[in-house]
């Protein structure tokens, strides 16, 4: 049998995260405690823009500044809800599964 390639990997993992992270933890901690505003909307889209990018295009992507994006990313790697793979150019990150802006309003009404 060969190895696994990255697309089943993907699916396993987003698999097991949402088992082992509900999406309601997920989104607490993408908000980190704020509604969903402009700014939230802003970090939520950086969040799901963490498919093997680097922190330094999911900024420019999001306009985020890159030291507020950098300290979030800390914690979000710390909560276990993205991944770091070091690559040439930084890290590449990944998101454990995506969340949808439809999601939160969802949970807010």
């Amino acid at each position: 049998m060969s190895g696994w390639n990255q697309g089943e990997i993907k699916i396993l993992l987003q698999l097991v995260a949402r088992i082992a992270i509900p999406e309601e933890k997920v989104r607490k901690i993408i908000l980190g405690g704020r509604k969903l505003d402009e700014t939230s909307k802003r970090y939520l889209r950086a969040y799901n823009l963490a498919t093997n990018l680097t922190q330094g295009e999911i900024a420019k992507k999001t306009g985020i500044d890159q030291g507020n994006l950098s300290r979030v990313i800390t914690r979000w790697i710390e909560a276990g809800i993205i991944f770091a793979e070091p690559s040439g150019k930084g890290l590449r990150l990944q998101h454990v599964y995506p969340i949808s802006v439809e999601s939160i309003k969802k949970t807010e009404e």
